[in-house]
């Protein structure tokens, strides 16, 4: 198995919590050893995916392009964004993308800025 992945965050509110332990599980038993961060979310989540907005407008997040015509999950995923309410019945992506982005912002990763080409 090729794995990558440095760490997964993993939302445990409620019965979540087993599936990422049983999750930590696995990939021991898989020989692997792929951090598992809980992250339990209490406040609204409506709010918290507002939050990131000014960071899609602004550029600090940006979107492959080439991807959205060429990978149908990455689609998928934007539509789900660009289509977002509090009404929403898809909003998994972009309730994700929320807390990846808490995650980048409180710990030890590095925020990258593409520059724009002019």
């Amino acid at each position: 198995i090729n794995i990558r992945h440095k760490l997964i965050i993993f939302e445990t509110n409620g019965f979540q919590i087993v599936i990422a332990d049983n999750l930590r599980k696995k990939t021991r038993e898989m020989g692997l050893h792929i951090p598992v961060k809980d992250v339990p979310n209490y406040s609204d989540k409506h709010m918290r995916i507002q939050s990131i907005v000014p960071l899609i407008k602004d550029g600090t997040i940006v979107f492959d392009s080439h991807k959205r015509q060429s990978n149908q999950q990455y689609a998928l995923a934007l539509e789900q964004l660009l289509t977002y309410s509090e009404n929403a019945s898809n909003d998994d992506f972009c309730d994700c993308l929320e807390m990846l982005i808490r995650e980048f912002r409180t710990n030890r990763f590095k925020m990258l800025v593409k520059q724009a080409s002019r």
